[in-house]
């Protein structure tokens, strides 16, 4: 399984389509470990209290799927970057303290006008 985050601007949203994510791209950011880490990393973060995998654009993030999960992180998911430091983690094994620390570092560039699309295939 592969995993990336994508940079969109909030404005690409309204008519955006598998085919006009590369084009509307602001930043692709890969994560090397894979998707099984990352997805582990957010079902540890989910189960304390720390909800990334939901917003506003599940609908969307549901047609642009096509056999993968895919999650839209928004500027409200910004007020969990200080729960992203994989340090306040220290039970948690070193693969999933790699994910946080990928998905703390996608969430600090989003802002009102930006948006992070993972994509775990």
């Amino acid at each position: 399984m592969s995993a990336s985050i994508t940079l969109l601007p909030r404005t690409a949203l309204a008519d955006l389509t598998p085919r006009e994510i590369p084009e509307r791209a602001l930043a692709v950011f890969d994560f090397d470990a894979g998707g099984a880490v990352l997805a582990g990393a957010l079902a540890f973060l989910d189960e304390r209290a720390i909800p990334l995998m939901s917003s506003e654009h599940d609908e969307l993030a549901l047609q642009l799927a096509r056999g993968a999960s895919c999650f839209f992180f928004t500027h409200a998911h910004a007020r969990s970057l200080d729960d992203l430091d994989p340090d306040r983690y220290p039970d948690a094994d070193l693969a999933t303290r790699d994910g946080i620390a990928f998905l703390r570092r996608a969430l600090a560039a989003v802002d009102p006008d930006t948006v992070a699309l993972l994509r775990i295939d």
